[in-house]
């Protein structure tokens, strides 16, 4: 079978590259699941936000690379489907919100 996975791993230098399509994955997106393995790896992000982000995945303790990878990628799929369900409900929050608001300015 044929891999279709978007990262490089270089065991001997214990980095991680993964490659990213800057039009599926907007940069909040990217920054967001970067943000959430601070923990397991130091990141740095480079590239093109028109076209293709690199994000440089190095383990700070005994995690495997691949597993680090992959998480990378799992998180960058939770926050995008995070970020359309909140466009979804942007107009239904704001209005939420003005109402409660709203309710508190008015006068007894």
């Amino acid at each position: 079978m044929e891999s279709i996975d978007n990262f490089e791993l270089d065991e001997g230098k214990k980095l991680a590259l993964v490659s990213i399509n800057a039009k599926i994955y907007p940069l909040p997106v990217i920054f967001s699941a970067c943000y959430s393995l601070m923990d397991k790896a130091f990141v740095v992000i480079d590239g093109s936000p028109e076209t293709e982000i690199v994000v440089s995945l190095r383990p700070r303790n005994d995690e495997k690379l691949e597993e680090i990878a992959r998480q990378f990628n799992d998180e960058l799929l939770n926050y995008a489907v995070n970020n359309e369900e909140s466009k979804k409900t942007e107009k239904l929050r704001d209005a939420l919100v003005k109402d409660a608001f709203a309710g508190h300015s008015k006068t007894d």
